[in-house]
């Protein structure tokens, strides 16, 4: 799946960053809403930084990734009072993306590697594997067909995003990310909801 021009966590990045960037200020932070994925405060890291991070010290299939936000997007679907936002994206991501790497790769290595990648706690990202695979209701399995439908809709939004900040160039100067997309039309780009197995 892989394509000349992007990585494949290059390829979960930028939906996932728009999605962050518009829906700033709309997250609910009292403390019924937070999950066991939520940050009390805000990381000292950004969530592309914290994907290169990842990328640079875990060792695994490009797939992991993209099976990794197929995971956080069922999660998403199955638990309507997850909001996405700065303060669970990380840990979301470690959670899905750990699980992808145990279940997809022959080799893989001890959860005390990715936790300290992933700035937690052992027993900590053992909760939060924990919380995701009940959220999935034990749910981890991607056909082929759904993985390639993901896969393809992820790289059609990526070269979507690169025309459409080309023309914002070439049209009125470079705008800021928040003004580029909106949540609606991520929503409506990517129709996930379509790909689930039955």
């Amino acid at each position: 799946m892989k394509d000349a021009k992007y990585e494949p966590w290059e390829l979960i990045a930028r939906p996932l960053n728009q999605i962050l960037s518009n829906s700033l200020g709309q997250v609910s932070m009292s403390k019924n809403a937070l999950t066991c994925f939520d940050f009390c405060e805000l990381p000292n890291i950004t969530f592309q930084d914290y994907l290169a991070r990842v990328r640079k010290y875990i060792k695994c299939s490009d797939s992991c990734f993209i099976l990794a936000f197929i995971y956080i997007d069922r999660v998403l679907q199955n638990n309507k009072f997850i909001i996405l936002s700065n303060r669970n994206i990380h840990r979301l991501f470690l959670a899905a993306f750990v699980l992808a790497i145990k279940y997809w790769d022959d080799v893989h290595s001890r959860n005390i590697v990715y936790a300290k990648v992933g700035c937690v706690t052992l027993s900590e990202l053992n909760v939060l594997v924990g919380c995701m695979l009940s959220m999935l209701d034990y749910r981890v399995h991607v056909s082929p067909q759904v993985y390639l439908q993901y896969a393809d809709e992820l790289l059609m939004h990526s070269l979507k995003m690169d025309e459409q900040a080309m023309n914002e160039v070439s049209s009125e100067g470079l705008k800021p990310l928040r003004q580029i997309g909106s949540t609606e039309s991520i929503k409506t780009t990517f129709s996930f909801n379509d790909m689930e197995e039955t």
